[in-house]
């Protein structure tokens, strides 16, 4: 049995590793490669869009994918959601709008997002029912079944570790509550470096085991992958002149990627007891 000295060395390790991994992610969202990644007229969204009903650009697709997610969600008037990885707020300012949900708490790791964030939710009216904080997904600073719902919209894939998200979503949760989350995993036989974290490569299968051991029921996986990862790319190649051998190149690497990953919309419920 480890000592209580060993015991506390390696949480701080583990601390420090995660602490580490964070900042990776933040430079990497807050690289020109990112930015190029989501190029977006009108909002905000990190997220490539859910294209299935025909979007026109980034910015409808992105919208599409936030609707599709909170209406997985059953968002009501007597929500209190979490929103893990929030970005510049353009999910939780439509899920508002929309869904008028009680209060809408959301949180990220990057410093840049969120003065952004607060300060679009502010000039829009909405700082009576939105707040933003910065807080990692893996210590979730608030009490036991704080939240009727929590979700995370493309961002899960980096945390270290979902599994630990997983973990820290069930505590908050209040009973019967759910969790949704539109995320990323590896296809069978298949790797890619898109996860920073090589813990977060597992299969749907693992998935949901973990999502399960972590207490949660009523588990279900479902592959949008083809409304979103060529749709995308297709939108992505449009945009490009035959000149531009960067953009070239980049729609090379997400046509690769899209071959190698799947991208899923996960849900699961919390027991009422």
């Amino acid at each position: 049995m480890k000592s209580e000295q060993s015991v506390i060395a390696d949480l701080n390790v583990a601390t420090a590793d995660r602490v580490l991994h964070e900042q990776r992610v933040i430079a990497f969202m807050d690289s020109s490669a990112r930015r190029d990644f989501n190029p977006t007229v009108k909002t905000r969204y990190l997220n490539i869009g859910y294209w299935k009903d025909g979007a026109n650009s980034l910015d409808e697709a992105a919208e599409a994918m936030t609707r599709l997610v909170g209406r997985t969600a059953g968002f009501c008037a007597d929500d209190s959601i979490l929103d893990v990885g929030c970005g510049f707020g353009d999910a939780a300012m439509l899920w508002s709008a929309e869904f008028r949900p009680r209060h809408i708490q959301g949180i990220d790791i990057n410093p840049t997002h969120l003065e952004t964030a607060r300060e679009r939710i502010r000039q829009n009216g909405l700082a009576d029912r939105i707040s933003c904080q910065r807080a990692s997904a893996v210590e979730l600073p608030f009490e036991a079944e704080s939240f009727s719902k929590v979700v995370s919209l493309e961002a899960a894939f980096q945390f270290m570790t979902r599994e630990k998200f997983f973990h820290e979503s069930f505590r908050v949760l209040k009973p019967g509550g759910r969790l949704v989350l539109a995320d990323i995993v590896p296809l069978p036989g298949k790797n890619f470096q898109i996860f920073f974290n090589a813990q977060n490569r597992y299969s749907q299968d693992e998935y949901a085991r973990k999502m399960e051991r972590a207490g949660f029921h009523a588990v279900n996986i479902r592959s949008i992958g083809k409304h979103v990862f060529r749709p995308y790319t297709d939108f992505i190649q449009s945009r490009l002149s035959l000149l531009n051998i960067k953009g070239w190149f980049n729609v090379t690497m997400h046509r690769l990627m899209s071959s190698r990953i799947d991208y899923v919309l996960v849900t699961a419920d919390k027991p009422l007891q």
